[in-house]
């Protein structure tokens, strides 16, 4: 007998989707679940958008995520 996928499931596979960071990642996440997305990235389907988005909610998420500040190496440029 097999279990169906759902999101408690990818635990069991060790890789747990990950979460929003702001609104406008949700709401984009939303909307390629739903199918109304204009411009969906590659290798990203609905069912992975879905998982993305499953339990979450958009309250308390700032409106953009804010950029990561760069230490060590990559703020120097060392990364090439």
């Amino acid at each position: 007998m097999t279990r169906p996928r759902s999101a408690s499931n990818a635990r069991e596979g060790g890789r747990m989707p990950a979460k929003a960071t702001s609104k406008a990642q949700f709401g984009f996440m939303k909307a390629i679940a739903a199918g109304t997305a204009k411009q969906k990235p590659k290798g990203l389907s609905r069912a992975e958008a879905k998982e993305y988005v499953a339990g979450q909610s958009p309250k308390g998420l700032p409106a953009r995520a804010t950029p990561k500040k760069l230490t060590g190496k990559a703020q120097r440029g060392g990364f090439a």
